[in-house]
């Protein structure tokens, strides 16, 4: 199997009811997290683009790559990865939530390779210790079928994508998982710094 070709789609389109304020200019390192994300995966795809609201449409102009605006007017989680996966130029989608500052190329690079043995997956989703995590996962074309199904029915609960026959449920290596915090929490900004020192973990440090 050739080295897999994949898009990225940056998820920044929530509410950040819990965090209480907007997740994607939090400010982690000095810098707003939706620029760590823009600045550690620019250089790995030949798409990389934002998934947001369309009732907010000046919102992320500071950012200098393309941006999609949701389709559905409910703004589902599962309507944002349908619009992702529509939106991309490649055959396969990597879906990232703008909430997620620690994951890095060399997870991301080691989640794609696992298709080599599973070419019949149209899902590749991490599997951790505390559970699934459907939105720092793998998505191709043809789960647009299966997901379009599910948002029609109302069955828009993500983790039921992973009893579809087609997932691959990728069970993450102990030593990884610290990679998948995500900021759920102000002080969720303090455990990923603590994190990202112990494992010495690059940023983006200006706009430079």
């Amino acid at each position: 199997m050739k080295s897999l070709r994949f898009s990225i789609a940056i998820l920044a389109g929530g509410e950040s009811k819990r965090f209480g304020s907007d997740k994607a200019f939090a400010k982690f390192r000095g810098m707003p997290l939706i620029k760590h994300l823009i600045w550690r995966f620019r250089e790995h795809t030949d798409d990389l683009f934002i998934v947001s609201r369309f009732d907010q449409p000046d919102r992320l102009q500071s950012v200098d790559i393309p941006i999609v605006y949701d389709s559905h007017s409910e703004r589902t989680i599962m309507g944002a990865i349908i619009d992702s996966v529509e939106a991309s130029k490649n055959d396969w989608t990597f879906v990232i939530a703008v909430d997620f500052p620690l994951i890095n190329w060399s997870i991301v690079s080691w989640i794609s390779k696992s298709l080599e043995a599973n070419e019949e997956a149209v899902f590749v989703i991490p599997s951790l210790s505390n559970g699934s995590q459907p939105l720092c996962a793998l998505y191709k074309k043809e789960c647009l079928g299966i997901l379009k199904q599910k948002l029609s029915l109302n069955q828009q609960r993500m983790q039921s994508i992973c009893d579809e026959r087609y997932c691959l449920n990728l069970s993450i290596p102990d030593q990884f998982q610290w990679q998948f915090l995500n900021m759920n929490a102000v002080e969720d900004l303090s455990r990923a710094e603590k994190l990202a020192d112990k494992n010495q973990i690059q940023f983006i440090e200006s706009d430079g």
